[in-house]
Formats: C-alpha cells, structure tokens, sequence
C-alpha cells in the first residue's frame, strides 16, 4: 500500500468515526430533553371530566388516554413549541400549542 492510499483510509475511518460520535450525542440530547404535558380535560360549560380522550403529540409517536377524572400526562422531547391534538368520539377535536409545560393544562372539549 502506498502512503497516498493509507492517509485517504484514514482520513475516510476518522470522517465516519466523527459522524457517528455526533449522530449518537445528538439522540442522546434528545433523548434527555424530554418534559412532562401534563392537564385535565372535561367538558366545555361544566367541570365534568372526560374519561378516554386521546391525546397525541403531532409530531411524534407519544401518545396516551386521560384517565377517569380527566387528567393525562405525556411525555415528549418534541421542540417546543409542541402540538399536542385531543381527540374524544362524542366531542370535537382541539389542538393545543404547548410553548410552556410547566404549567398543567386545562382543556374544555365542546360536544359535538
């Protein structure tokens, strides 16, 4: 092998070694930039909760249903601001932009 050959090898194995470091930090990053939607939803005019609703983040595969009482949490490390889409059978849909999470959510799903 000539010393022409051996430096394009090596520069070609530390090109693929430094895209590879940097494709792991970056899911790594992602992965520990994760934060918590957490809220209520009943029904619009009254308090009453609303069992079932299912609750999605649109630019992501999270997803999950509100519980008994109303409330739901959700998980995402989608860039803020985040669009989350609550969906319900007997009420019309309502998409939310979530810009601050820390802050739990009250969202009031009008009949249908």
């Amino acid at each position: 092998m000539n010393n022409r050959y051996r430096r394009r090898l090596v520069l070609t194995m530390i090109s693929f070694i430094a895209i590879g470091t940097m494709v792991a930090l970056a899911s790594v990053h992602s992965r520990l930039s994760s934060y918590k939607i957490k809220g209520v939803i009943t029904k619009d005019g009254a308090n009453t909760p609303i069992a079932k609703a299912y609750i999605v983040a649109v630019s992501g595969e999270e997803e999950t249903l509100s519980a008994v009482d109303g409330s739901f949490s959700l998980t995402t490390s989608q860039a803020l601001p985040a669009v989350i889409v609550v969906q319900h059978p007997d009420f019309q849909t309502e998409k939310i932009e979530v810009r601050d999470p820390s802050e739990p959510f009250k969202i009031c799903l009008k009949l249908r």
